[in-house]
């Protein structure tokens, strides 16, 4: 059954169910100064390396004669990327690599190729809203997987679901510091998993925008252990710079010629002028080197903003230490963080995001929970932010 828009054109019915995220509400709190902002996953804005890239806009612009042209992907692009995933503990060929216009695009793009209507999708109970979006028209079943907080995701659950008989399109996960929960899956986990995609025939997304972020040790991906059934999205936003829109996909190479072809029908797979700029980039400077600064920047913050959240929230908080990422996670005792947020907005003029923004089912409604974001915030900010908001808790 079609519906209908103000103007009287019929759309599908899956639109009505279609609602702005809580990350698209809050958007405008990011880029106004009367707000303190935890609500998104910004990066940093002085770990930008802006310098560095007016030089490659330049170098570009002035020795790249097709910059501005249609062009193929860029191969030599693809090379730094097998390099910059050695560091991550997985090897790959340039066969395997399609470059994508950011890591929500690499999503959307392979929920095309794995998923049909009403098909069966797998994900943990709080799960990162871009992967709701991408799957909202297809009406796809959705196969909730508890994750706690000490142990992460319940693989006694998925391995339950999958001996029924359950046979999902894919499991959406992600490994290093998950979007909301800051959760960084255990290497055994990781084998475990790679092992079930590989016995059950399941394909993984396994999504890292943060897996160079690491502040205890690299522990390799799923797909290190599994190159037939797992597909490695990953992305520049969060150690370059998001408006770059900059990512690439790892998977078997039969499928990413169909992945290619299913790009062409959407942003005809070219060459980007980004992808040019970072492509310079990487040629000139130390990518490895910036990523530590980055690094250093966030893990400064996540302590100093763990620190004033056990200064001024109620003691009977249940939080995670985050090894890896740019959240925290916040469990409080008995508050409803919709309603808190609302006041919040409101009285102190200060964001973050609850937990209901994040629930993969209907079902499923965890309302005490709130995700603070600690990498764009400054420390000033973080003080009188944590400060107000602890105040208000307190006072609820």
């Amino acid at each position: 059954m079609n519906i209908a828009s103000s103007n009287g054109i019929e759309l599908p019915a899956w639109l009505s169910h279609i609602k702005p995220s809580a990350m698209e509400t809050l958007l405008s709190t990011s880029s106004n100064p009367e707000y303190i902002s935890f609500a998104l996953g910004l990066p940093a804005l002085e770990c930008f390396p802006i310098t560095n890239f007016q030089q490659c806009v330049n170098d570009v612009l002035q020795h790249d004669a097709l910059a501005m042209q249609y062009a193929p992907p860029l191969e030599k692009l693809k090379e730094h990327i097998i390099q910059i995933m050695k560091k991550r503990g997985v090897e790959c060929t340039r066969e395997q690599i399609l470059l994508t216009s950011g890591a929500q695009q690499g999503i959307n793009l392979l929920v095309k190729l794995l998923l049909e209507n009403r098909g069966k999708v797998m994900l943990e109970e709080l799960a990162y809203p871009g992967i709701m979006q991408a799957i909202a028209s297809y009406r796809p079943q959705v196969i909730t997987i508890p994750t706690h907080l000490e142990s992460g995701i319940d693989i006694d659950q998925i391995l339950h679901y999958l001996k029924a008989g359950n046979r999902p399109s894919f499991l959406y996960i992600v490994t290093d510091g998950s979007n909301p929960l800051g959760l960084s899956q255990t290497n055994e986990a990781r084998c475990q998993l790679a092992e079930l995609a590989e016995k059950y025939n399941m394909p993984i997304i396994e999504d890292d925008p943060y897996g160079f972020l690491n502040y205890d040790k690299n522990i390799k991906p799923i797909s290190a252990y599994n190159k037939n059934h797992v597909f490695y999205v990953g992305s520049f936003s969060k150690i370059f710079a998001p408006s770059l829109r900059c990512g690439w996909i790892i998977g078997p190479s039969s499928l990413i010629c169909r992945l290619a072809s299913i790009k062409e029908s959407s942003d005809i797979n070219m060459a980007t002028f980004a992808q040019r700029i970072i492509l310079s980039y990487l040629s000139k400077f130390n990518i490895h080197e910036h990523i530590a600064k980055v690094r250093d920047a966030c893990l400064e913050k996540r302590n100093h903003l763990i620190g004033h959240v056990l200064k001024h929230f109620p003691d009977t908080i249940q939080y995670k230490l985050p090894q890896s990422g740019i959240f925290l996670w916040v469990e409080l005792e008995n508050h409803n963080t919709t309603q808190l947020l609302e006041m919040a907005l409101k009285e102190i003029k200060v964001a973050f995001v609850p937990s209901e923004a994040f629930a993969s089912s209907h079902a499923m409604k965890k309302i005490n929970g709130m995700r603070l974001n600690f990498s764009r915030p400054s420390i000033k900010e973080i003080d009188v932010g944590i400060e107000k908001l602890g105040r208000l808790i307190k006072q609820l």
